[in-house]
């Protein structure tokens, strides 16, 4: 990072989407601070098998040295800058089943099972799931400060199936088996909310670790049909899952609501963690009044799948809820995989107003493993670093006059942060004003992500008169840093 003496820097995010503009059309912009939209929380991943995943000497990584560099490479400001942690508290497996094991034919060195806690009879095992577990650790050691627990699935012995994989498939020639595709058996919901409340407060007063949010559902929707046993076994990944009706995600929503607060602790529930942006609406909008205002604390959703992010967006304004986009990844490859990863980012951040944005896994499109301790690092490792590396937490994402333009601002440092995407075939111009934030340095610092650069720093442009202006190239990323002066007020 450069040196700051008077002067404290400014970030920029705008993405162009320019496939239908003329070349070097110039686009321009004002950013004002007073124009606060939400406060950004961070950037996070989920954790579940990528414990197993890296753990030292199992495949991938080979030993401790190696795979404290790889968290940093995740959760270090220098780097990513991480400081979210979405913790799987697992359901284990049937030990007669082998569906998540590491001798799945098609993905042999992967062990998707996350061990459970608890057994039948009620006996906790806290040395179980080591794998996530000093993840977590390490992380909040480099710096994250946010922690929510999951869960995929229940444990297997409550289950109908008898398999965290899934509901038994619905027998077409029989007409009393369609659609009963949840998995948990009714007497159980309390028992599996005991069960995630006993995890938190675990944490909570042995390990020192505070998780926020707990949320009991992931990708619930019944119409989604993924979690059904033992899903595409063995010719695909097969993982936890299990479905909720609206009906049942209601009583476990306030199930988990009762027994997180008679284990007294202040870990407040999130929901509902649905595959696309209109099944989170569909099961917000199910819920009663009673489970929308005392139980759901935070609004949780994934992005696989687009939907109607304005209005989710106003209805977490309307009851006052956290907004968080909880889980994306897209597992394309080189530059278009990154300018389709990245703009994602954008639709969530400025359309949805969401106050955190998660990824998956980074093995889902950010790298890969190519040998033991190599790691090759692909361009949306690069795209994810644009924004994540200089939108940092509690800064505030502005409006502005642009529709690509994602602004973030901290007014405690001054910092604010422009990132262009530029999805078009073109290049470009982008003018900001930057007036309104007073005195600046005379020059800002540019990075770019392309088809030729990753994040390559690139020469320093000239503030002219309050504006900052820049030519962006076709199918990029660039990020453009500049160094103002807090106003008065806001400075520490």
């Amino acid at each position: 990072m450069w040196q700051i003496a008077k002067f404290c820097a400014i970030f920029f995010v705008s993405i162009w989407l320019g496939t239908a503009a003329k070349a070097d059309q110039e686009y321009p912009f004002v950013a004002d601070p007073a124009a606060t939209q939400q406060t950004f929380e961070g950037w996070g991943m989920s954790l579940a098998w990528y414990g197993n995943t890296i753990f030292p000497g199992k495949g991938v990584i080979s030993d401790w040295a190696h795979w404290n560099s790889y968290m940093e490479t995740l959760y270090s400001p220098q780097e990513l800058g991480f400081n979210i942690v979405r913790y799987n508290i697992g359901g284990g497996e049937n030990p007669a089943f082998q569906y998540l094991f590491a001798n799945n034919a098609a993905f042999p060195n992967m062990n998707y099972m996350i061990q459970g806690f608890a057994n039948s009879a009620g006996v906790y095992d806290w040395t179980a799931d080591q794998g996530q577990v000093l993840m977590m650790k390490k992380a909040k050691e480099l710096g994250a400060n946010i922690f929510e627990a999951f869960s995929n699935s229940p444990p297997y012995f409550w289950l109908k199936s008898g398999s965290v994989t899934g509901a038994k498939r619905p027998d077409p020639k029989d007409p009393t088996s369609s659609g009963d595709y949840d998995n948990l058996l009714d007497e159980h919901y309390d028992d599996f909310a005991n069960y995630l409340a006993t995890v938190v407060k675990y944490f909570h007063d042995v390990e020192g670790i505070d998780f926020r949010t707990l949320d009991p559902l992931n990708e619930p929707s019944p119409e989604t049909m993924y979690w059904l046993y033992p899903q595409d076994y063995p010719t695909g990944k097969v993982q936890e899952g299990c479905h909720f009706n609206i009906n049942h995600q209601i009583k476990m929503l306030n199930a988990t609501y009762a027994a997180l607060k008679a284990k007294g602790v202040s870990t407040q529930v999130s929901a509902s963690d649905d595959t696309g942006i209109d099944y989170t609406i569909a099961s917000y909008n199910g819920y009663d009044q009673l489970t929308r205002s005392m139980a759901v604390s935070q609004i949780n959703t994934h992005s696989y799948i687009d939907g109607n992010r304005q209005n989710l967006r106003a209805l977490a304004a309307r009851d006052g809820k956290r907004l968080w986009m909880s889980e994306f990844g897209t597992n394309d490859k080189g530059l278009n995989g990154a300018i389709e990863f990245a703009k994602n980012i954008r639709n969530d951040i400025k359309d949805l107003g969401a106050q955190a944005w998660i990824i998956w896994q980074p093995d889902w499109g950010l790298l890969d493993f190519t040998g033991v301790d190599q790691v090759s690092y692909r361009k949306q490792f690069y795209a994810m670093k644009q924004y994540s590396h200089f939108i940092r937490p509690g800064y505030q994402i502005l409006t502005n006059t642009d529709w690509g333009t994602i602004t973030a601002y901290d007014p405690k440092s001054g910092n604010l942060v422009f990132v262009t995407l530029n999805v078009g075939s073109n290049s470009a111009w982008i003018n900001g004003d930057i007036t309104a934030f007073g005195k600046s340095e005379s020059v800002a610092h540019v990075y770019v992500t392309d088809a030729n650069n990753s994040m390559a720093a690139m020469p320093d442009l000239p503030i002219v008169n309050g504006h900052v202006r820049y030519n962006v190239g076709n199918h990029s990323i660039t990020t453009v840093v500049i160094s103002t002066q807090p106003k008065k007020g806001d400075a520490l």
